[in-house]
């Protein structure tokens, strides 16, 4: 996350979020406190006093290209925990003393058993629609125990039954109050989509389909009131590492036209299990192409 005097940028993966936090503190300072984490809940209940909280959201249907492409390249937290059988960094210490002991040792048996090859297969080709309809199949599938490799906690909420990863990662981040997703008392999407609206801490959403005129709105209401020139800056900007190459920092090597990789049925899937996002940020649907 980025902390500056009057901006908190929390950072939701693969959501632009090292090329925002960069251009931020190029244009407010601040510094760099960890990555795609939150302040602890003290220290929140201060910021929202006295700072702008900001995140960013990606179409949900791209958000999943760009994650399962980013681990094609060998990429990602979720790629390295799907591709071993290792149990750290699976997320269990802040929901272990809810977990029920069977859900427990279904999640050890799934790490046990599961097959690091496969997973390593569907990442073999970012190039291949078919690969990527396979995995997100099985990284979507509500009744699969595979979502317990999937770690961070996700397995062990009751999110997990009612939304996808992307939502999980969403609600877990941007929520005030982080134990009321591990509880088991949401049951329904609407119960899903009443807490968000009610402990979700952002003052401002950065929408990477229009994160230049986002940006600006956001400066500008921090007190850079030259939206011309501000628009013309962030257009041409890139940190000091990346100057003198072109490519986007932590981009894969992905087709870049979401449609290529996408069915009627796994676009329809993306569709019921990201909705909570799509209707809140007005994404549209790519169920009209098919």
């Amino acid at each position: 996350m980025l902390v500056a005097d009057d901006i908190l940028y929390l950072e939701l993966p693969k959501t632009a979020c090292s090329h925002i936090r960069n251009l931020l503190k190029h244009f407010v300072g601040g510094k760099f406190v960890g990555k795609h984490n939150r302040p602890s809940e003290q220290m929140l209940e201060q910021m929202l006093e006295q700072k702008m909280l900001v995140g960013s959201v990606r179409n949900p249907w791209d958000w999943y290209v760009s994650m399962w492409a980013y681990g094609c390249d060998s990429k990602g937290v979720l790629f390295k925990r799907l591709t071993s059988r290792q149990i750290r960094g699976q997320g269990l210490i802040s929901g272990a003393k809810s977990i029920p002991p069977l859900v427990f040792l279904r999640f050890l048996s799934q790490i046990f058993f599961k097959s690091p090859d496969n997973w390593k297969r569907l990442y073999a080709d970012s190039r291949n629609p078919y690969l990527f309809r396979e995995w997100l199949s099985l990284v979507l599938d509500i009744d699969s125990n595979h979502k317990y490799s999937f770690g961070d906690g996700y397995a062990f909420s009751p999110v997990s039954s009612i939304a996808g990863l992307y939502t999980y990662y969403y609600v877990r981040l941007f929520a005030r109050d982080t134990a009321r997703l591990i509880n088991g008392k949401i049951s329904a999407m609407d119960g899903l989509c009443e807490i968000d609206q009610s402990y979700n801490v952002l003052n401002e959403v950065i929408r990477v389909e229009s994160l230049e005129d986002d940006v600006v709105r956001i400066l500008c209401k921090l007190g850079h009131v030259d939206s011309l020139s501000l628009r013309n800056e962030i257009r041409t900007y890139k940190p000091p590492l990346f100057r003198d190459i072109g490519s986007k920092s932590n981009s894969s090597s992905r087709v870049r036209d979401i449609r290529y990789y996408y069915d009627q049925q796994t676009a329809h899937l993306v569709a019921h299990r990201e909705k909570l996002i799509i209707e809140k940020h007005n994404y549209q649907s790519i169920l009209a192409n098919f």
